[in-house]
C-alpha cells in the first residue's frame, strides 16, 4: 500500500517535471524566428555617404519566398536580389546625393514561401541624425510594430499541454486511492 502510494506520487511528479520543461521550451521555441517562417520585414542600415554626396544603404527583407526574387524600390526601382534558402534578400542600395536631409519609404515586394503576393516598407532618413529603421508589413501595409516570436497558436498549445498534464495526475491519484481502498 505504501509503496503503490509513494510510486503514483513519484509519477505524478516527474510528469509534472516534464510538462514544466516541455512547457519552457515551447515558450521559448516561439520566440524564435528566422527567414521565410517569420512574418515579412524590411530593414535598413544607417546610410553612408559616398565621396560624389550620394549614399549607399543595405536593404534586407525577410519572411519571402526562398529563391524568388524580391524587387526594391521607393520611388524608382532600385533593384533586385534574389532570397536565400531561409528567405532573406539583402540588396546595397544608392541613393541620390538630392535626398540629403529627407526621408523616403523604401518597398520591398515579392512572394512568401506559399507564392502568395507580399509587400513590406521601411523608411530611410538621409542626414540630421536619421537612419534606417525597421519595418514589417503584408499585402502592401506596415504596421511598424516589430514582430515579437509570440502567437495565440503558442498559448492554446500551452493551456492544452497543461490541461493534459493536469488529467494524468489527477487519474494517476485517483487509481492510487483505488488502489489503497482494496488493499484495507
Amino acid at each position: 500500500m505504501t509503496v503503490l502510494r509513494r510510486s503514483t506520487r513519484t509519477l505524478a511528479a516527474s510528469v509534472f517535471a516534464v510538462a514544466f520543461v516541455v512547457l519552457g521550451l515551447a515558450g521559448t521555441a516561439g520566440a524564435q524566428c528566422s527567414g521565410y517562417n517569420c512574418p515579412p520585414s524590411l530593414a535598413a542600415n544607417t546610410p553612408s555617404t559616398n565621396s560624389d554626396g550620394s549614399f549607399t544603404v543595405t536593404l534586407t527583407a525577410e519572411g519571402f519566398g526562398p529563391g524568388t526574387t524580391v524587387t526594391f524600390s521607393y520611388n524608382p526601382t532600385l533593384g533586385t536580389a534574389v532570397a536565400n534558402a531561409s528567405g532573406v534578400a539583402t540588396l546595397v542600395a544608392t541613393f541620390p546625393a538630392s535626398l540629403a536631409g529627407k526621408t523616403v519609404t523604401v518597398t520591398a515586394t515579392g512572394v512568401n514561401a506559399a507564392g502568395a503576393p507580399i509587400s513590406v516598407t521601411t523608411n530611410v532618413s538621409f542626414g540630421g541624425g536619421g537612419g534606417g529603421t525597421g519595418g514589417t508589413g503584408s499585402g502592401g501595409s506596415s504596421s511598424g510594430l516589430a514582430f515579437t516570436g509570440s502567437d495565440t497558436s503558442s498559448v492554446a498549445l500551452r493551456i492544452g499541454a497543461v490541461a493534459l498534464v493536469l488529467g494524468v495526475a489527477l487519474v494517476l491519484a485517483a487509481r492510487g486511492r483505488r488502489s489503497e481502498h482494496v488493499d484495507a
